[in-house]
């Protein structure tokens, strides 16, 4: 089972492959870590001569998807991931409800009730606060991708 959601997208370039990959390196920063930096550009990564592993530029939120690509033959692929700081972050964060379970156990004894909250507090945790977070910044950061690369169709896979 995968905690942390991921999505894959295709996308067809109205320009040639140069083109495109070159103004997505005029548009990014170029740093080997994927850490948020103040900068004019919209994308900080690593852009190879077909490939891209690239963040988002915004303050504070836009490290939190990796958009990591490949163009071939005016077509491309681009997978959308958690950045691993935040997959440890989360991680931590999912623990809490065992930790309580655990301590609540210790002291009262375990009941259903208490054992179906943490099930509950551990899937609002996964679902509500992660998912929903990781759909609106991986929109955000697929549609500023697409309007860099001056893409065509792009579209889930």
């Amino acid at each position: 089972m995968n905690f942390f959601p991921t999505k894959k997208y295709t996308f067809s370039l109205i320009d040639t492959d140069d083109k495109s990959i070159e103004r997505l390196k005029r548009r990014t920063y170029n740093s080997d870590s994927l850490i948020s930096k103040t900068t004019d550009k919209s994308f900080i990564g690593i852009i190879n001569v077909n490939d891209f592993k690239v963040i988002s530029s915004e303050r504070g939120i836009g490290a939190f998807c990796v958009l990591d690509g490949e163009i071939k033959n005016q077509k491309g692929e681009v997978d959308i991931y958690i950045n691993k700081p935040f997959k440890y972050l989360f991680s931590i964060i999912l623990l809490f409800p065992l930790i309580a379970l655990i301590g609540i156990s210790a002291t009262e004894g375990i009941s259903l009730s208490i054992l179906f909250l943490c099930l509950l507090q551990f899937a609002f945790i996964r679902f509500a606060f992660i998912g929903l977070f990781f759909y609106i910044l991986s929109k955000r950061a697929v549609n500023k991708l697409a309007d860099v690369l001056d893409t065509k169709a792009i579209s889930l896979v």
